[in-house]
């Protein structure tokens, strides 16, 4: 994917729309560390977040980081922070953990790591985000927690592979994970 998708997909995402139909091409051969990380906190019901990789054309990586630094919801943090400080970045981000034996932190790193220039977003209860439904469904959730604050089975979807934010189905498809 190149650096220039990169720098659309992030003006989408700060403009708090995320990309419909953004492909998932993943990287070839082992996972690589990104160098940075875009994490986007502009929509309460999920945090985006988007590797940025080795060999991104400075120019672009300029553009990028004037555009991160107007947005006073989003950041752009090294790999070595963002993996470091994962309460952070990733931990602080869910209000109410619907999902605790989903390995949600581990499984953000990993798809960072495999995806490049993919964005995924962490839903405020645990869940992960893919396409723009997944995207939809976090904010009716997170819309219906405000509303009332119940159970988490009054939240989520009785069958969880039809869950849109389950993170084992998104971790199943995409890591290879069981």
């Amino acid at each position: 994917m190149s650096a220039s998708l990169v720098a659309t997909l992030v003006l989408s995402l700060l403009d708090g729309r995320p990309e419909a139909g953004t492909p998932l091409r993943q990287r070839s051969g082992d996972p690589v560390d990104p160098m940075l990380v875009i994490v986007d906190r502009s929509e309460p019901a999920y945090t985006v977040y988007v590797a940025v990789e080795e060999g991104t054309p400075a120019e672009e990586l300029g553009q990028l980081r004037s555009r991160v630094a107007q947005s006073k919801d989003a950041e752009l943090v090294t790999w070595t922070d963002f993996r470091t400080d994962r309460r952070k970045y990733i931990d602080s981000r869910i209000l109410v953990d619907d999902y605790p034996d989903s390995k949600v932190a581990k499984g953000i790193l990993e798809l960072l790591r495999r995806y490049a220039s993919t964005p995924f977003g962490l839903t405020w209860n645990g869940g992960i985000a893919v396409t723009f439904n997944d995207y939809q469904h976090a904010k009716r959730s997170y819309e219906a927690h405000l509303s009332d604050p119940g159970e988490p089975a009054d939240r989520r979807v009785d069958d969880p592979s039809r869950d849109p934010n389950n993170p084992q189905a998104h971790f199943r498809a995409l890591l290879g994970w069981e």
